[in-house]
C-alpha cells in the first residue's frame, strides 16, 4: 500500500501531536476460502482495496467465479486480507451482495484471529446466524461484493 509520511493533519491544525501518522491505502487480492478441503476455483474478476487508519483496516472486494469444482459440503469464507487480524478477541463485520448464488448469500463474517481471512454467515428466519457453505455458490457464475473493517494486531 501507499503510506502517508509526516502525518495527516485535519483542517488548519498544525500540532504534530494531533497528526495521524498511520494512514495507508492499497489493494489486495481476495479469494473464496473453503474451510475443510481444497477446491479448484477459477475467477474472471478478483479485486480488492483497503484503507488502514491506525489499527483499523477498512476493506472492500469484488469477485466473480467463472468455474469451480470440488467438495461443496464445507463451510466457506474468504482470504487475502491485507493485514493479519488481531486474535485477542472475536471480531465480526461485513456487508455483502451476491448475485447468481444457488443458495444463501452471506451478510456478515467472523474473522479468524491471527490470520488474513474470515468466514461467511447469513441470518435465517429462525432468529440465528448460520454458516455459509461452498454449495451456496454458483460455481460457474457467482458474483460477490463485500466490505467491512477489522482491527489488526
Amino acid at each position: 500500500g501507499t503510506a502517508i509520511t509526516g502525518g495527516l493533519l485535519f483542517g488548519n491544525d498544525t500540532a504534530s501531536t494531533n497528526a495521524l501518522d498511520d494512514y495507508e491505502e492499497g489493494s489486495w487480492t481476495p479469494s473464496f476460502y473453503p474451510q475443510s478441503s481444497a477446491m479448484t476455483l477459477n475467477y474472471d474478476l478478483r479485486t480488492g482495496s483497503y484503507v488502514k487508519i491506525g489499527r483499523v483496516v477498512y476493506w472492500q472486494f469484488r469477485m466473480r467465479l467463472s468455474s469451480g469444482s470440488g467438495q461443496t459440503n464445507q463451510s466457506l469464507g474468504f482470504s487475502g486480507l491485507p493485514y493479519t487480524v488481531d486474535g485477542t478477541q472475536p471480531q465480526c463485520s461485513g456487508a455483502f451482495y451476491g448475485e447468481s448464488w444457488t443458495g444463501e448469500i452471506p451478510n456478515s463474517c467472523i474473522y479468524h484471529g491471527s490470520s488474513t481471512r474470515g468466514e461467511f454467515y447469513y441470518y435465517n428466519s429462525s432468529s440465528k446466524y448460520n454458516i455459509s457453505y461452498a454449495a451456496d455458490l454458483n460455481l460457474s457464475n457467482s458474483y460477490t461484493i463485500g466490505s467491512g473493517f477489522y482491527f489488526v494486531a
